[in-house]
């Protein structure tokens, strides 16, 4: 069976469910076999595993020629490279943003208006409507009047 993607067909996981050894897959560019290349990569070891003969038409790839391995090979270090670096430059981000105070890990939190919960509770209204009301957690409800019972 010989299966084309020529088009970038988004569905490359589906061509590869129907393959088989000794079928051939014709692709216009290599990026057509993944949206990043370790996806690539991936994919080319699937086809490697199924023994799956693949042209790529624009690169004049053909796993028939030999050239397969080599290429994987270095578009493994290529993709190794290239997570590596990615973690490096967000792991410097998440220092210089907590350097400068913007990052403190976590989710963010909702604020409780100290004042709004003080009023609230002068009204006589209760921990289940002040939560409701402020869309917070009845349990932040109880941690802030703790707060505002130690404050006072």
């Amino acid at each position: 069976m010989i299966v084309s993607v020529v088009d970038g067909d988004p569905t490359v996981d589906s061509v590869l469910v129907r393959l088989g050894e000794g079928d051939e897959l014709v692709v216009e560019r290599l990026e057509d076999l993944g949206g990043e290349l370790g996806e690539v990569v991936r994919t080319l070891e699937q086809l490697q595993l199924k023994r799956v003969h693949l042209k790529v038409l624009r690169e004049g790839l053909d796993s028939a020629s030999g050239d397969m391995a080599a290429t994987l090979s270095g578009l493994r270090a290529a993709a190794e490279f290239q997570q590596r670096t990615k973690h490096e430059a967000w792991r410097r981000g998440i220092d210089a943003a907590r350097e400068a105070g913007a990052f403190r890990g976590g989710r963010p939190r909702k604020t409780l208006d100290l004042d709004v919960l003080a009023e609230l509770r002068t009204q006589g209204v209760g921990a289940t409507e002040i939560a409701r009301r402020l869309n917070v957690s009845r349990w932040s409800v109880y941690r802030r009047l703790k707060q505002l019972d130690g404050a006072a």
